[in-house]
């Protein structure tokens, strides 16, 4: 019996359909990537690099990556929504405060199938690893500024808390401003938090009002530009670019580019080459990038400041290199010799030309 014109369709329609079926249970489903953050986004600072960042991964990976950000606190909370995760199917979280570090490695021990990556942490596991930046660098480019522009011969550094990342960036910003001013002072106030508008605007004018004419600052928030534009004083920038607050008063801005980071570990997840480890990652990276310079800096500054860019990025030029002495002038970096990493990290000791103290709590 000869089939119908409907008969022939219709088995044709059908081969067509199985024959697809093979392709579509070979695509890959997109891995999927969660980031944590403690704080919202904000325009400027800590989270919203971060948050570019993850921007950048989605572009850089396309389909082959599906990414959502969780914005909780540090904690038992945090704990409980990266179980949550990891039960429902995320193959990598991202968290990116040090906060985290615990209730990461408590959840990863339970999941070996989801790598865990904390921000600024030490712990690791099979499972489990931690990534940060060398903040130091982008300090020294942009004491090498302060230093060149100061007619006071003083500027002002709003710290945050006295741990190992701040004490290397006050020390690196120093010597950048020494390495072009030697007889000029850094002048430290330190506020115990990462984020605090009201008090920042309170130091920002004290270090002005005691001499200061050029600001620097390793929170979060824009204050120390904003001030300082109101001011007519200057400043330099962090983290993100902040011209917008003081379009005048900024003379440079290094800024925390995570994306090649992001992207390089979640490519190594996707093809099966992760390992744990810990990165510290900076210019030769391009994680610390000179992001925008003042047009009305002099030619020779600007070459100056990529010239020692150039020198982080090809490991030539190392902020920590001898001879360097503490504020009572003793020794403690030998002529020619320089820090290791495992020196940085224990670093307790600020050097000369700064005036002010580690607190001890």
């Amino acid at each position: 019996m000869k089939p119908s014109r409907r008969t022939f369709l219709i088995s044709t329609a059908a081969a067509t359909l199985f024959s697809a079926v093979p392709l579509l249970a070979d695509e890959k489903p997109p891995l999927e990537v969660a980031f944590l953050y403690d704080n919202p986004i904000g325009d400027v600072g800590w989270v919203r690099q971060h948050e570019d960042a993850r921007i950048a991964l989605e572009k850089a990976l396309g389909a082959a990556v599906k990414t959502k950000v969780v914005q909780v606190p540090t904690g038992a909370d945090s704990e409980r929504v990266m179980r949550q995760l990891a039960q429902g199917g995320t193959k990598l979280i991202y968290a990116v405060s040090f906060g985290y570090m615990n209730p990461m490695a408590k959840v990863a021990a339970q999941f070996p199938g989801t790598v865990f990556m904390n921000a600024q942490g030490f712990k690791t596991s099979k499972n489990m690893g931690v990534y940060s930046a060398r903040v130091y660098e982008g300090f020294y480019l942009n004491g090498i500024v302060a230093g060149k522009t100061t007619k006071s011969s003083t500027i002002g550094f709003l710290a945050s808390m006295p741990v190992p990342e701040v004490v290397q960036s006050v020390n690196a910003f120093a010597l950048g401003v020494r390495s072009v001013n030697p007889t000029a002072v850094v002048k430290i106030v330190w506020l115990n938090t990462w984020y605090d508008p009201g008090r920042e605007r309170e130091a920002a004018m004290a270090l002005l009002n005691g001499g200061a004419d050029v600001l620097s600052s390793i929170l979060s928030s824009p204050v120390s530009i904003q001030v300082a534009e109101e001011k007519g004083a200057h400043a330099v920038a962090w983290q993100s670019d902040m011209a917008k607050y003081g379009p005048k008063a900024q003379l440079i801005a290094t800024v925390l580019d995570w994306s090649p980071l992001y992207i390089e570990t979640t490519r190594q997840v996707l093809d099966g080459t992760w390992k744990s480890g810990s990165e510290w990652a900076g210019a030769a990276k391009g994680v610390i990038r000179v992001s925008s310079t003042n047009e009305a800096l002099p030619a020779d500054l600007k070459e100056l400041v990529a010239k020692a860019e150039d020198g982080l990025k090809s490991g030539t030029l190392k902020p920590f290199t001898g001879p360097i002495s503490d504020q009572a002038g003793k020794e403690r970096v030998a002529a020619g010799v320089s820090l290791s990493d495992d020196e940085l990290l224990r670093l307790d000791w600020l050097s000369a030309g700064i005036q002010g103290s580690i607190p001890s709590n």
